[in-house]
């Protein structure tokens, strides 16, 4: 496996982020819901190039049952390979229960999406200021940034080629059950540099 494709990287501007905002449609809220009531420990994992990915998740019984969801899941992986122009991705859909990543980071990968589908989203820092080490840890208020429910966030992490800027995000905290969020994550799989 191998990243062959120079990645196209002209829509992230001069700065390492991407956002589409977007309002999730009721009927779209009321599938996630259900899915997340029947399927309390999701955490999927699925590695490959586009084909495999789709493929996988197309012949899951458990995703059968949500169109809506799956059809998004599958547009927002194709959207993904179509402005990173990669063709090895590591895809995860998983209901965050707990706190991790508590601290603003940079991600060890090129580029990574994600989108929360139910339960508060990623908090950044906007990528427009210079970002000093005492802000990472004790950032201003002016300079942290919340994604919505249903934004769809494309960023660049720590080893994205040229002179992006990765962007330091944390997780919302997760208090009770209502703070529970269904998350997709993509990543380029960097993993497969190292092995061409």
């Amino acid at each position: 496996m191998k990243l062959a494709k120079k990645l196209n990287l002209s829509f992230f501007g001069e700065h390492g982020l991407f956002i589409q905002n977007r309002e999730l449609d009721t009927i779209f809220k009321l599938e996630v819901q259900e899915f997340m009531k029947k399927n309390p420990d999701t955490d999927f994992n699925f590695s490959g190039n586009i084909e495999e990915i789709l493929s996988v998740l197309n012949s899951q019984t458990v995703f059968s049952a949500f169109p809506l969801l799956t059809d998004d899941i599958c547009q927002q992986l194709l959207v993904f390979s179509h402005l990173t122009s990669a063709e090895n991705f590591n895809l995860r859909l998983q209901i965050v229960k707990n706190n991790k990543c508590k601290k603003f980071h940079t991600d060890i990968t090129d580029y990574r999406m994600l989108c929360t589908y139910k339960g508060p989203a990623t908090i950044y820092l906007d990528p427009e200021n210079m970002i000093t080490e005492s802000q990472i840890e004790n950032p201003s208020p002016d300079i942290i940034r919340y994604a919505n429910q249903g934004d769809v966030m494309i960023f660049a992490g720590a080893l994205a080629e040229g002179d992006l800027t990765p962007v330091y995000h944390k997780s919302p905290e997760v208090s009770d059950e209502d703070s529970y969020r269904l998350l997709l994550k993509i990543d380029t799989n960097t993993i497969s540099k190292w092995y061409k």
